[in-house]
């Protein structure tokens, strides 16, 4: 700060207001001018001078987009400005300076005279000393509210520097959009030639108007207007871009507040405007997981989808590697130990290959739902919906647990003993007992590593949403990630097990035994996907996301 600086914040601040409303007066006719000239390319003209006309509309259309961004730059400068002005505050630097030296002078000649003071209480009579000794404090007190007035002084320079650093460089993003607009209007033909009814068009007028006109700069200083100094969104300063009036924002900064809207953790969203507001219906997802509920070929077509079109997205496209990874080798360690485990079975002589295809098409081979889930003892035939579903839930369960191959030979062995078979049939049966055991221990443990699997897709992806709230100014804890991650994989994988249940055993109900597995697997995608939706237009989420949300929030895990 120099003498010579003055600012005067009321003054500052109605200009501001009337700059912003000047620009945005002139933004309006700008638009309904450029309106008129846009309409040019919905009529159909014909010809070289009906081509050369609608040339002309477009570089007019070209400038004054340019001139709308240039005042869109300076409204928001203005904006800038005012969030640092106080109301009623002058700061002159003649005042500040003079007040701010005269003050310290001050407190230095009564810190000078309390030291004089304090030397004379020194060998004198008692009256005296207690004399010196007064005057010591009082010129002691003085020099301490000279010393304070000197320090306010100093905070209103330091406010001013503060302002004046700050704001800088305000006003200086719209010099280039209003230099390459000038230019380019100064290069637009006048001159019609009657005979040939065309423009004498210079195509100068291009010159470094090109990167003019891309709101994106705009929307990005909005953006980091809106955030603090760690870069995450200050939820209260879009709110009060959220209730400023319609007639005093920009529609740049308008579609700067939509995006960033969408760009927030569904809980600042809630904050923010009391609902969530990018809980968009996954039509795709409906249809891919009705697709993967075929079976390993499903799910691997498509993971292959998925890659192929995620595009330049390469956190899409490496997710969709790693799903399509998980799928196909879990897929084929499926199908290689099947095979492996009942190559040898002499019910397979003809087709070794019988079992391990099965395996590739789980959900459509042929048989019932019912006859999928009934294990050996069970009696599935006229049994009730709700029989059905407990038998279902059970196969399920018991799908996560090994099973003793040994035990299955000997209960085989047994089962024959008592059938009264012959020896070579009594050795074919324990084979295939033990063959299936062995084959039921291999797809159990190939199961748990797509468990494992499924853990860490959903970690990766509740890192992201960590670092999502971390933008939106909300608190998530690498606790609470790993809490969430266990807990929407439980969710996941019994909301799964659960549909299932249900859809077959009404099913089953209503045609019987004969209804099909593919089916049953189709409609269960299907009752999980409404479910998941249900829960994202009233919650935000997916039912494991917010289950899992819930329980964290019980527990107290931020």
């Amino acid at each position: 700060m120099v003498e010579s600086d003055f600012l005067d914040m009321n003054q500052l601040n109605i200009q501001c207001d009337e700059s912003i409303s000047v620009l945005s007066e002139s933004n309006v006719r700008l638009n309904g001018i450029r309106d008129v000239y846009k309409a040019a390319n919905s009529v159909i003209f014909m010809g070289r001078a009906a081509s050369n006309f609608l040339k002309q509309c477009e570089a007019i259309v070209t400038l004054i987009g340019a001139i709308i961004t240039a005042n869109d730059c300076d409204i928001m400068d203005n904006k800038t400005l005012k969030s640092f002005l106080t109301e009623g505050l002058v700061l002159d630097g003649r005042e500040i300076l003079t007040k701010k030296r005269e003050a310290a002078e001050n407190e230095q000649r009564e810190w000078d005279e309390a030291e004089e003071c304090e030397r004379r209480s020194h060998g004198t009579t008692p009256e005296e000393k207690h004399y010196w000794r007064h005057e010591y404090r009082f010129h002691k007190q003085a020099a301490e509210s000279y010393r304070r007035e000197k320090e306010f002084w100093e905070s209103r320079e330091r406010l001013f520097d503060e302002i004046n650093n700050a704001t800088a460089n305000l006003f200086e993003n719209s010099e280039s959009y209003r230099d390459a607009a000038n230019k380019g209007i100064e290069y637009l033909s006048t001159n019609f030639d009657k005979k040939t009814g065309t423009f004498e068009l210079n195509d100068s007028w291009k010159d470094g108007i090109e990167k003019l006109c891309d709101p994106v700069s705009i929307k990005d200083k909005c953006k980091e207007k809106w955030k603090d100094e760690n870069g995450a969104y200050n939820l209260e300063a879009l709110k009060e871009v959220l209730n400023t009036q319609a007639t005093e924002i920009t529609a740049t900064e308008a579609e700067a507040f939509a995006e960033v809207l969408e760009e927030l953790h569904p809980d600042a969203q809630k904050q923010l405007v009391g609902k969530v507001v990018n809980g968009k219906i996954d039509g795709k997802g409906l249809v891919q997981g009705i697709i993967g509920s075929v079976g390993p070929i499903g799910k691997t077509f498509n993971d292959i989808v998925n890659m192929a079109i995620s595009g330049d997205d390469m956190k899409a496209r490496r997710k969709a590697g790693y799903k399509f990874m998980k799928d196909f080798l879990t897929g084929s360690a499926n199908w290689t130990g099947t095979l492996a485990f009942t190559a040898e079975l002499e019910k397979n002589k003809d087709d070794i290959f019988f079992d391990a295809k099965k395996t590739l098409y789980s959900s459509c081979e042929k048989g019932s739902f019912i006859k999928s889930i009934s294990q050996e003892g069970d009696d599935l035939v006229n049994v009730s919906a709700a029989e059905v579903a407990k038998r279902s839930l059970k196969s399920d369960f018991n799908s996560y647990f090994l099973k003793s191959a040994e035990k299955a030979r000997q209960k085989a062995v047994i089962s024959a003993i008592q059938n009264d078979l012959p020896d070579d049939a009594m050795e074919a049966l324990a084979n295939e007992a033990e063959a299936a055991a062995k084959v039921k221990n291999f797809k159990t443990g190939v199961k748990w590593l797509g468990v494992v699997a499924d853990v860490a897709f959903n970690a990766a992806d509740n890192f992201s949403e960590q670092e999502l709230a971390r933008k939106s100014g909300i608190e998530m804890s690498n606790e609470r990630v790993a809490a969430e991650t266990v807990l929407e994989t439980a969710t996941d994988t019994l909301l799964s097990s659960v549909a299932t249940a249900a859809v077959g055993a009404g099913l089953s109900f209503v045609i019987g035994t004969t209804a099909p597995v593919v089916v049953v697997a189709a409609i269960s995608v299907v009752a999980v996907w409404g479910v998941n939706e249900a829960f994202k237009a009233g919650k935000g989420k997916d039912a494991g996301e917010y289950l899992a949300d819930v329980a964290c929030d019980f527990f107290g895990i931020k």
